[in-house]
C-alpha cells in the first residue's frame, strides 16, 4: 500500500493508492461490509461470511487508513486487524477525531485473498483545545473592546466563534447548555448569552461587544452600565452535522487562583506582624546554627548512608490492620523523608489545581484518606480518574510518612501500557495531598455478566476470540507490572476496568485500591495459598490470582468456589481441590489454567509466558473456546458478596 500526501492549511490529505496481490484466486467477492455506530475513537463494523466451493476462509483482515485528518501526520495510525474466521462483527478502536478513514475488510483463503469491500467514513468530531481568556482591552459605557484568542483543534475545523457575555456577581455561573442569545437571556433571566457568532476571519481581529449590531442571527446588545462584565469565548467546531464547542476560562477565577496563591505573601505590616517576624529572624537564626553543628559533629564521629539512599528488596511485608501492604521501597532510618519526597516528586506529573477536578461522591476509603471520582485535563483532553484525598507528607507521622512514600515511588514506577490504568500524578496544595489515577465506569466483571443470556439463544454477546483477547491483555499488563517490581495482591475480574468497550486495564491497586463504603474486602477466593498462610506476596501469587480470573473470563463472571465456605477453601486447596473445567472450555486452555494453581510458586509459568500462549489461541480460538456446541448451557453462580469473605 503506497501513500501520497499534501497539506492545505489545517487540513492534511492522503492518496492511498491500494495493491493487494492475489494468489490462485480469480477475483472472488470479498464480504459485504456495513458500518455504524461511529464516534470519536471508534468504529463498529459488520461483514458478511464469504462462501466458496472447494475454498477455505483461514481469516478475515480489516484496515483503517487516514486519508483526510485536521491532525499532522505523525501522530496518525494506520491499523489493521486480523480475525478468526468465525468472526463477522469488531470495533475499530484508537482512531483519531475528525478524520476520514478508509475501512476495507477481505477474506484470505487457503488459495490467496478475495477482493477488498471497502467504505469510507468520517469519525466524528472532537472537542477543541480549551482557549487561553479573552483579554478586556476597554470598557467604554455601553462597549468593551476585547481581543478573541485563536482556536487551535486537531479534531476537526475550527468553524466558527462565540463570544459571551456574562455580568459579573459574587458567585459567577455559566452553563453552556443554557448559552442563547440576547432576548432568550432577557426571557430567562440568566446572566449571560451570546453577543456574537463569528467566522474564523471576523474573530482574529479586535471585536466591539455592546456595538448593537447583529452577527450570524445573535443580537450584539449594548452593555448595561449598571453591570460590569466578563467575557468568553467558544471555539466552534462543527463537522458533519456534529458541534463541539470549548470555551475559555473566566479571567476572575485565574485572578482569584492567583490570588489565593499570594495571600501569605499580602500581609499587612502591623505590630503583629513586626513582631512575627522578628519571631521568625531568630528562629531562622537557631535553625542554621543548629545544621551547622550538626555536620560538624557528622564529620567528626563518621559518616552515615547518604540520606537519599534507597534500598530495594522484594519482601513479604505484614498489611496493616486495614489489609493495605507497604510497597517495595524501603528507606534508611536517617534518610530525609523531606528531600525523599522532593526526589519523588520529580518522578511524576505535579497537576495544577485548576486541572483536577474532584465530585463529591465518596467512593470508598484507602489506604490513606478518602476516595472520590473526579477528572484530570492534560493537553486539551478531560480524562476520567480517581483521586484518593490525604495529608501531605509533611503532616503525617514519620510511619505514616515512610508507607506513603513507598506508595508513592510504586505508582511513579508504572509507567505506561495499553492494559494498566495510568498514574496521572498528583496535586500537593498547602497540606492536602490528591493523587490522580485513570479510571473507567465500566468493570471487566460486569462486562461478562450483561453479556449472558443474549437474544438469539447465544451463550453470550462476547464472541470467544473476544473472551481469550481480554485475557491476553490483562496477562500483558501483569508482566508488565511485574516487569517493574509491582505486585497487585487484589486481582480479580472486579479490579479490571473496561475502556472503549473492550480494552481491559488492570486497576485497584497501589494508591488506587480502597474498599467500598461499609466493607472490607477479603479476596480470599483468588488469593494463593502461600499469602493466605504467610502473607508472603510475590508475582506468582498474582499469577494464582489470574488463574482465577481466567476461570471468571471463561464462566462469563461465575463466583468462584461459590459452593464452598471461605474457611475450607485454604485446607481443601492445600490438598489438590481446584476450580473445575469451565464448560465449553478446552482442555489445553484449562491445563493453562491449572499451571497457574501449582502450589510450588516456582513451578507456575510467568505472565510473559502466559500472554504468547493466549495470543497463540486466539488464532485459533473455537480450538479453545466453544459455547456454540453447548447445549442447555448453565451459567456458574454469581455471588456478589464473594469479595467480602
Amino acid at each position: 500500500m503506497l501513500y501520497y500526501k499534501f497539506v492545505l492549511p489545517h487540513l492534511t490529505f492522503f492518496i492511498l493508492q491500494v495493491s493487494i496481490s492475489f494468489i490462485g484466486v480469480a477475483c472472488l467477492s470479498g464480504p459485504d461490509l456495513k458500518i455504524s455506530n461511529v464516534t470519536e475513537t471508534r468504529v463498529h463494523v459488520e461483514w458478511t461470511p464469504v462462501v466458496y466451493p472447494n475454498t477455505f476462509i483461514e481469516k478475515y483482515q480489516v484496515s483503517a487508513y487516514p486519508i483526510r485528518s485536521y491532525a499532522k501526520m505523525e501522530i496518525l495510525n494506520r491499523n489493521e486487524w486480523t480475525f478468526y474466521n468465525s468472526t463477522f462483527r469488531s470495533e475499530l478502536v484508537q482512531l483519531h477525531p475528525g478524520t476520514l478513514y478508509n475501512i476495507s475488510v477481505w477474506a484470505v483463503t487457503n488459495n490467496g485473498y478475495t477482493d477488498p469491500s471497502t467504505k469510507n467514513v468520517w469519525t466524528e468530531v472532537g472537542e477543541p483545545d480549551e482557549p487561553p481568556p479573552v483579554e478586556i482591552i476597554e470598557r467604554s459605557g455601553e462597549i468593551m473592546m476585547v481581543d478573541l484568542p485563536v482556536g487551535q483543534s486537531d479534531k476537526g475545523p475550527i468553524t466558527s466563534y462565540y463570544v459571551v457575555a456574562i455580568e459579573k456577581s459574587p458567585i459567577i455561573f455559566f452553563n453552556p447548555e443554557e448559552a442563547g442569545n440576547y432576548s432568550f437571556s432577557q426571557e430567562t433571566g440568566l446572566p449571560f448569552y451570546i453577543t456574537a457568532n463569528l467566522s474564523p476571519e471576523e474573530a482574529n481581529q479586535t471585536f466591539v461587544i455592546g456595538n448593537g449590531k447583529t452577527y450570524d442571527g445573535y443580537y450584539n446588545a449594548p452593555l448595561s452600565e449598571k453591570h460590569d462584565y466578563e467575557v468568553l469565548v467558544g471555539v466552534v467546531s462543527s463537522l458533519n452535522r456534529v458541534t463541539k464547542v470549548a470555551y475559555s476560562p473566566l479571567q476572575s477565577t485565574i485572578e482569584s487562583q492567583k490570588m489565593s496563591g499570594d495571600i501569605s505573601r499580602a500581609q499587612t505590616s502591623s505590630p503583629l506582624s513586626v513582631i512575627l517576624s522578628a519571631a521568625i529572624g531568630v528562629f531562622g537564626f537557631l535553625l542554621v546554627l543548629s545544621v551547622i553543628i550538626y555536620f560538624l559533629l557528622r564529620k567528626r564521629y563518621g559518616k552515615r548512608r547518604p540520606s537519599d539512599e534507597m534500598v530495594l528488596r522484594v519482601h513479604g511485608s505484614e498489611g496493616d490492620e486495614n489489609g493495605f501492604v507497604p510497597g517495595l521501597l524501603q528507606i534508611s532510618e536517617d534518610a530525609d523523608l523531606s528531600e525523599v519526597y522532593e526526589k519523588l516528586r520529580e518522578k511524576y506529573w505535579q497537576i495544577p489545581r485548576n486541572h483536577l477536578d474532584v465530585h463529591q461522591t465518596v467512593l470508598g476509603i484507602g489506604q490513606f484518606g478518602e476516595v472520590r471520582e473526579g477528572a484530570v485535563r492534560r493537553r486539551s483532553q478531560t480524562i476520567p480518574c480517581i483521586v484518593q484525598h490525604m495529608q501531605a507528607p509533611s503532616s503525617l507521622l514519620e510511619k505514616e510518612k515512610r508507607a506513603l512514600l513507598c506508595e508513592l515511588d510504586l505508582m511513579s514506577r508504572i509507567g505506561f501500557h495499553t492494559n494498566v490504568v495510568e498514574f496521572l500524578g498528583a496535586c500537593d496544595a498547602r497540606d492536602v495531598l490528591q493523587v490522580a489515577i485513570e479510571h473507567h465506569s465500566s468493570s471487566l466483571r460486569g462486562l461478562l455478566l450483561r453479556s449472558r443470556q443474549p437474544p438469539g439463544g447465544k451463550v453470550s454477546s462476547l464472541s470467544e476470540p473476544l473472551l481469550l483477547e481480554l485475557a491476553a491483555g490483562i496477562a500483558q499488563g501483569m508482566a508488565h507490572l511485574a516487569d517493574r517490581g509491582i505486585f497487585h495482591r487484589h486481582l480479580s475480574s472486579r479490579n479490571v476496568l473496561i475502556a472503549e468497550g473492550s480494552i481491559p486495564k488492570i486497576a485497584h491497586f497501589g494508591l488506587g485500591y480502597y474498599n467500598p463504603l461499609g466493607k472490607k474486602l477479603m479476596y480470599t477466593r483468588w488469593t494463593a495459598p502461600e499469602v493466605l498462610n504467610m502473607n508472603t506476596f510475590t508475582s506468582k501469587s498474582d499469577v494464582w490470582s489470574f488463574g482465577v480470573l481466567m476461570w471468571e473470563i471463561l464462566t462469563l463472571g461465575g463466583s468462584p468456589y461459590n459452593n464452598i465456605f471461605t474457611r475450607d477453601i485454604l485446607p481443601r486447596g492445600m490438598q489438590g481441590m481446584r476450580l473445575s473445567q469451565p464448560v465449553g472450555v478446552g482442555d489445553e486452555l484449562y491445563q493453562l489454567m491449572l499451571n497457574c494453581w501449582e502450589l510450588d510458586p516456582e513451578e507456575r509459568p510467568k505472565f510473559m509466558e502466559l500472554a504468547a500462549n493466549l495470543q497463540n489461541m486466539f488464532l485459533n480460538a473455537k480450538e479453545h473456546v466453544n459455547f456454540q456446541d453447548c447445549i442447555n448451557y448453565q451459567y456458574e453462580k454469581f455471588d456478589p458478596s464473594a469479595e467480602d469473605q
